[in-house]
């Protein structure tokens, strides 16, 4: 067993706790030191300032081992750090998904209505959820991977069924190795 064990049927994890930072030439994860609810955050930068990624392969990375107990359908909740929709015609995206699973797409400002901008600034988060299926029960690798340049993760919930309500999540998970 090595990794961030699950208990209490959910995994927390600080986004700056990436085991494996993937990057390309133009474009890599960089820690935020002290930015965001808790510990640190990481964001999608590059040198070019309109780059998005197009094939998820080719992207920079964060992942995290974990061990679950648990399997079949989970919830990931990914907290990312407030942002307009600065390029309203793409939305802000990153891609999520466990082991060597097609990733699932996600678009922090998808459904996005008036009054979220007022609402995510006011908690210092936005809430980006996925949904997917473990197969079975024990290590797995989450990865994270960039697509557009301006995303910035706080923290990573994966849960398998226990999450309860709170403002800040809950506190990272154990590390066992």
């Amino acid at each position: 067993m090595r990794g961030f064990v699950e208990a209490d049927g959910y995994v927390a994890l600080e986004a700056v706790s990436a085991q494996a930072l993937g990057s390309t030439g133009n474009a890599s994860w960089q820690e935020i030191p002290f930015h965001g609810r808790t510990q640190s955050s990481m964001s999608a930068m590059s040198k070019n300032i309109d780059q998005s990624i197009q094939n998820y392969k080719d992207a920079p990375y964060l992942e995290y081992d974990l061990f679950l107990f648990n399997q079949g359908a989970v919830e990931i909740q990914t907290l990312v750090a407030p942002s307009l929709n600065f390029v309203p015609t793409r939305g802000l995206r990153f891609a999520i998904g466990f082991d060597d699973e097609e990733p699932i797409m996600v678009d922090v400002l998808e459904n996005s209505k008036q009054n979220d901008w007022q609402e995510s600034v006011k908690n210092g988060v936005r809430y980006a959820v996925s949904h997917h299926n473990v197969k079975q029960p024990g290590a797995h690798k989450l990865r994270i991977y960039m697509v557009d340049i301006g995303v910035v993760i706080q923290k990573v919930i994966v849960n398998t069924g226990g999450l309860k309500k709170s403002y800040l999540g809950p506190e990272q998970s154990m590390w066992v190795d």
